[in-house]
């Protein structure tokens, strides 16, 4: 595949996600309290590593020591695809209590100073122990053969965890303050759109009579529906690079069911509509919508009574809001949604001791 077929079909597929410009629901609520916790948390998971690692090496500082010997001690080198990996190979023996044991560990926090792209660290340590060096090794007096060269916590690779923690904190808590209205302000409109919707009743349902809905024919999804020419013009071009590039079959409806082909200026980078002379009707525009629910497996049950009692030259308008709304979050979700962000929390909190813990002993050693 070309690189020119490449680009635009990430073109496609990314003004996918910003075509549909429907009114907020409370996925994008939702979503947007999930980033915001998630900006808080990142610096604290820092910190709650370097704490952790700090417990858990610390009590090697009271371990004793004793007499060893190296036996091995080689820097071993790693190449993959796209990195490489640098790690010490040692061995060493030591005696306690007439027992002798041999020892691979080099510290608490890493068996072999397992590095990714440097191999300082590494080829210092074993220039720093040729075979035959007498070494001291702290053993664990419960456990004689849980043996370390070095003893205690990783200083440095503390100190760079706790450095990335304050700017992870500090950029986080800004970024969530710099846009800390914008929840409540998705909560109102959401409200507000809620309240407007019920003060209908069940009287008639509601159209978009300013509305727009573009089908495409080679696509997926094959209908996307705009409320109004503003947010039409927008994807085609009018204020600023179009989203999507159109082909010659696609075409755009409007509420009143007129037909238009897409066409690009030549002298500017957007799309004009150019009526095509025919005429839709809602049901046609419901066979196409009921095709694009079945190939989501999504029921269009709830569409074949929609326009039942509902003027003929309202049917569209009706139809093309029936369409704009089916992505609403079900009444269930939010209840569900706030189980799902407590189990987040604490979901971070004990899987980024494992992630941190790996990331140490890989990239900051």
């Amino acid at each position: 595949m070309s690189n020119k077929s490449t680009g635009k079909s990430r073109s496609i597929a990314f003004s996918a996600l910003r075509r549909n410009r429907r009114p907020p629901t409370w996925v994008d609520y939702y979503s947007l309290i999930v980033l915001f916790i998630g900006l808080v948390l990142i610096g604290p998971a820092f910190f709650l590593y370097v704490f952790y690692a700090n417990h858990r090496d610390s009590p090697s500082l009271l371990w004793p020591g004793v007499s060893g010997k190296i036996l091995q001690c080689d820097q071993q080198t790693h190449r993959g695809r796209h990195s490489t990996d640098y790690s010490v190979n040692v061995t060493y023996t030591y005696t306690v209590d007439s027992h002798r044991y041999i020892g691979h560990r080099i510290a608490p926090w890493s068996l072999d100073l397992d590095a990714l792209d440097d191999s300082q660290r590494t080829s210092a340590f074993a220039a720093a122990h040729p075979v035959g060096l007498q070494v001291t090794v702290y053993y664990e007096p419960q456990h004689p053969d849980h043996a370390v060269l070095i003893r205690g916590p990783d200083e440095v690779g503390n100190r760079k965890f706790m450095d990335c923690g304050y700017i992870a904190l500090f950029g986080g808590v800004l970024l969530v303050a710099m846009n800390l209205n914008k929840p409540a302000m998705l909560k109102a409109a959401i409200r507000s759109r809620e309240a407007r919707h019920q003060t209908t009743g069940s009287r008639k349902p509601g159209g978009l009579p300013e509305g727009f809905a573009s089908y495409e024919p080679d696509s997926k999804p094959g209908l996307s529906i705009f409320p109004n020419r503003d947010c039409l013009d927008e994807v085609l071009g009018h204020r600023g690079k179009p989203l999507l590039k159109w082909k010659p079959d696609d075409r755009v409806i409007d509420a009143a069911g007129t037909e238009y082909r897409l066409l690009k200026r030549p002298d500017k980078n957007c799309y004009d509509l150019d009526p095509t002379g025919e005429k839709w009707t809602p049901e046609r525009l419901m066979d196409i919508a009921v095709s694009t629910f079945r190939s989501y497996k999504r029921n269009p049950a709830p569409l074949s009574d929609l326009l039942d009692g509902v003027p003929e030259e309202e049917k569209m308008a009706v139809l093309l809001k029936a369409l704009d709304q089916k992505t609403e979050t079900p009444a269930w979700f939010e209840s569900a949604f706030l189980i799902f962000l407590a189990a987040f929390a604490i979901g971070c909190a004990a899987i980024a001791v494992l992630i941190f813990e790996w990331v140490a002993n890989h990239w900051l050693l």
